[in-house]
């Protein structure tokens, strides 16, 4: 069984591709739930997947995402007994920067993820960073409680974990893209989730900087696409008049074709994110070749070579603002190709090989 029980895109892309890459090996049987309010899925998502058919036979493997609530399933459905099971980090609710007026869902669910993670026989993630800060979290969190905590508790979650990426699609290291010497003209691309975890104003105030500089503003193209919801930051709409000159796509981009053909046009990829527990969007485009400029942070410092990360200020937004815009001056100055160096790290994350480490542990664990 595999279980998302909030399946977000990035999620989806996931578990599609490790599906179809494992199938010699697994009779793969889906169970989703769809990605909209979060707090009242992760809690109570247990009560809809529970009443699926495919939970009430026996199985041989779970593999379930970090939102799903696999203590009460395992209560509701006798049939998981017998199964081994994995939980899969995507993220973790101790490193999510909670907005206040949601801060008292937190508890409930980083305690869920705990419970969730002693459950499976075991725990892996997609980066270190979402390893270190859930093991930190969970251990914070434990030595507050007042009493009831076995000595162990902390010793075995560390025991069973382990970090396995998503993979980059093969087809991003495929793309041929045109010989990047930041000429006449420099591509920029912001291809996040249009939320304010990412902090796009951020970026955006510094690409407004640089386009009132006349020694940069003719060269600049902007690129801004990802996943957008109901509600949105207000800095959208703002930069359809700010950037107006430079925007050359606005908007989310349905065809997978169309979302390759952008990485292969495009020069450098940009990211101020408070949440990122890999950066796919930012790993798909130093596969296609594209420079970075992403703060020294989150995940972002396991792979973004060191010459291509600000100085992290995550709570002086001006002071990231500065530096963003100091780190694509840089960038422009520069004559050397940057395609060789991010595709050489990127390289670790290409599914052909994140396949390998998937297929060895489940194996080992069946």
């Amino acid at each position: 069984l595999l279980l998302s029980a909030y399946d977000a895109h990035s999620h989806a892309r996931w578990h599609e591709a490790l599906r179809q890459r494992l199938r010699d090996r697994f009779d793969w049987t889906l169970i989703t739930q769809p990605a909209r309010h979060f707090a009242w899925r992760a809690r109570a998502n247990a009560l809809a997947i529970a009443a699926h058919p495919a939970l009430q036979t026996p199985c041989q493997l779970v593999v379930a995402t970090s939102a799903t609530d696999l203590v009460t399933l395992k209560g509701l459905c006798p049939a998981l007994h017998g199964a081994a099971s994995v939980l899969y980090f995507h993220e973790n609710q101790f490193a999510y920067p909670w907005r206040e007026s949601a801060r008292a869902n937190a508890l409930h669910l980083q305690l869920q993820q705990i419970f969730g993670a002693l459950s499976a026989d075991r725990v892996l993630f997609n980066s270190a960073f979402n390893q270190a800060s859930f093991l930190e979290g969970a251990r914070s969190l434990l030595e507050r409680m007042p009493d009831g905590v076995p000595a162990d508790t902390l010793a075995r979650l560390e025991q069973k974990s382990a970090v396995v990426p998503v993979g980059i699609d093969p087809a991003c290291f495929a793309l041929s893209p045109k010989t990047r010497s930041c000429g006449d003209e420099l591509h920029l691309l912001w291809n996040h989730r249009w939320e304010y975890d990412k902090a796009p104003e951020r970026v955006f105030a510094a690409i407004e900087l640089l386009a009132e500089d006349p020694d940069f503003a003719p060269r600049l193209r902007l690129h801004v696409v990802g996943q957008r919801f109901r509600k949105s930051p207000a800095v959208f709409e703002r930069i359809t008049h700010t950037l107006r000159d430079h925007l050359v796509t606005l908007g989310h981009l349905r065809a997978r074709q169309d979302y390759l053909e952008l990485l292969e046009r495009s020069d450098v990829v940009l990211s101020a994110a408070l949440h990122e527990f890999q950066g796919l969007s930012v790993l798909e485009a130093m596969a296609a070749g594209c420079a970075v400029v992403a703060p020294d942070r989150l995940a972002y410092k396991e792979y973004v070579p060191l010459r291509w990360r600000y100085r992290s200020s995550e709570e002086d937004a001006q002071a990231e603002v500065k530096a963003i815009a100091q780190a694509l001056r840089e960038l422009m100055t520069q004559k050397t190709d940057p395609s060789a160096l991010a595709r050489a790290a990127a390289s670790p994350y290409h599914w052909d090989v994140v396949e390998a480490q998937w297929r060895a542990l489940l194996d080992d664990l069946c």
